[in-house]
């Protein structure tokens, strides 16, 4: 392995020490604490494109360092102390457009790890969406919180005047009205009638 050049620092929950070999070599030992958000949406499958679709949730840490006695016991109760919600978490909520497009809404959670977020898709079409927590580091503890995300939800945008059938789809319009056969039968014996009618005045007019 070769001589260390010089005493190992650890700095921000991370080794640092000199090798012979004129290289620093950097160690990170530090735990991080798995993370679960999740969230809801207040609209169903398909909203209009003037509303105002909310997105409440909340940040917890999924398991704290050691795993419970009694969990490693196999005893079924986990007590709720075990998971605690992350207070003032930053979270994003991300929107992904019809395009493809993303929008990012920006909210801090309370106390008790809940927050709720608001958006308003004005595009027409397939949207969805995702909360992301970034994580954090806490340097004094040298410890991390990970990044966690829910699951892609979708929903659909649709202009409310405009007509539905009922899958979020306009309809095509309707074919144009072919002209009834028997208005064509009507106007061809009117014909017909006239023709005779005019045979018969004249018939009637040379034979005097």
């Amino acid at each position: 392995m070769g001589i260390a050049s010089s005493s190992s620092v650890l700095w921000e929950g991370k080794l640092y020490t000199g090798h012979g070999n004129s290289y620093v070599y950097c160690f990170d030992d530090s735990p991080t604490v798995p993370i679960t958000v999740w969230a809801d949406q207040d609209k169903g499958a398909e909203m209009w494109n003037n509303e105002t679709i909310t997105l409440s949730g909340g940040v917890y840490t999924t398991r704290i360092y050691n795993i419970p006695e009694n969990e490693e016991a196999g005893t079924p109760e986990i007590y709720e102390e075990y998971y605690p919600p992350i207070p003032n978490a930053e979270v994003v909520g991300i929107f992904v457009g019809p395009d493809g497009s993303t929008e990012e809404v920006e909210v801090m959670a309370d106390e008790d790890g809940l927050f709720m977020m608001q958006f308003n898709p004005t595009e027409k079409g397939e949207w969805s969406w995702t909360v992301w927590y970034p994580g954090r580091t806490f340097v004094p503890d040298t410890y991390r919180y990970g990044e966690a995300y829910t699951e892609y939800y979708s929903f659909n945008v649709v202009d409310p005047l405009a007509p539905s059938n009922g899958d979020g789809t306009t309809p095509p319009p309707p074919p144009p009205e072919e002209f009834p056969m028997e208005y064509v039968y009507y106007a061809v014996a009117a014909i017909v009638i006239v023709i005779v009618v005019v045979l018969a005045y004249l018939f009637f007019v040379r034979k005097r």
